[in-house]
């Protein structure tokens, strides 16, 4: 984590000192609400109009009930513990739906509720293979890719 991102003094300092410049590829571990258990995802893009962020689950194994085929079971990218040290062991990106969150809500709960944890952004290159999967994805509507910039 960079020294400082949530070392301030008061709540107010540290929304403003979170830095979402480089938001795509920022992964965080926070309770889902989804999943209703602490996971890791990953941002992969802002709303055009910047009001929302879109991200990914990180998942340990591909889930037999959503990856029904082998056509929804190449949308999970494999992602290798040896290559990301906060990994337990290799796990997968979710790939086949796209979910949105606000993007002031990110800034509270990992600012000032402190209920999530900052944790890397990934490399360049993975990051790329997931705009790519979005692009590519039969599963993610095109309102939805048009709506964060992927078509």
């Amino acid at each position: 984590m960079p020294p400082g991102l949530f070392n301030q003094s008061s709540p107010e300092q540290k929304v403003k000192i979170f830095d979402f410049t480089s938001k795509e590829g920022m992964v965080f571990l926070a309770e889902s609400p989804v999943a209703k258990k602490q996971k890791y995802f990953v941002i992969v893009g802002e709303s055009n109009d910047k009001v929302c962020l879109a991200y990914f689950f990180i998942n340990s194994r591909i889930n037999p009930n959503i990856a029904t085929n082998c056509e929804l079971e190449l949308l999970h990218m494999p992602i290798l513990k040896a290559d990301h040290d906060f990994l337990f062991h290799d796990s997968y990106i979710d790939c086949s739906q796209l979910y949105e969150i606000e993007t002031e809500k990110v800034k509270r709960f990992f600012c000032q509720d402190m209920n999530g944890k900052y944790i890397c952004v990934l490399p360049k290159e993975v990051v790329e293979n997931l705009k790519y999967m979005i692009e590519e994805s039969p599963t993610i509507a095109p309102k939805q890719k048009r709506k964060f910039g992927y078509l």
